[in-house]
């Protein structure tokens, strides 16, 4: 996703990136592995996140990065995880994961899951989710 041109406030869906989701999504409901996964996005040359956003100019650090990932464009298991974990990217609109206590504030406090608006079908999101969690032996090595 990106930021609407015309409204700060909504986010739309960059179509470009989202390419690279649905081929990890698609890897990994083949019965890939998540780590087999990383191998292949690195093989054919994907744009990591973070190279993505370099890219199209936009001025991103990623504390939490690693710089060999990120400066020949591996891409790490823990972005494929935490990429099939998060609902966003299935087109599942989710609201209200943080909240501010006041619009003067710029403390931002996280919700719990439960309290979460959650919009738009699941399905896709938590058949991954099912299969992140028995992490079974049967998968493809790439």
């Amino acid at each position: 996703y990106k930021l609407d041109p015309n409204d700060r406030h909504k986010i739309v869906i960059d179509y470009e990136a989202a390419e690279n989701v649905k081929k990890i999504y698609s890897l990994y409901a083949q019965g890939y592995e998540i780590s087999a996964v990383a191998k292949i996005m690195t093989d054919k040359k994907c744009l990591t996140p973070t190279a993505y956003k370099h890219s199209k100019g936009i001025n991103y650090y990623n504390p939490s990065s690693d710089r060999y990932s990120e400066k020949y464009g591996i891409w790490s298991v823990n972005t494929i995880r935490r990429i099939l974990r998060d609902k966003t990217y299935t087109s599942v609109h989710v609201q209200e994961r943080e909240i501010k206590p006041s619009y003067k504030s710029k403390k931002v406090i996280k919700t719990p899951e439960s309290s979460w608006i959650v919009v738009e079908n699941e399905e896709t999101f938590n058949s991954v989710q099912k299969r992140i969690a028995t992490q079974g032996s049967n998968f493809k090595n790439g």
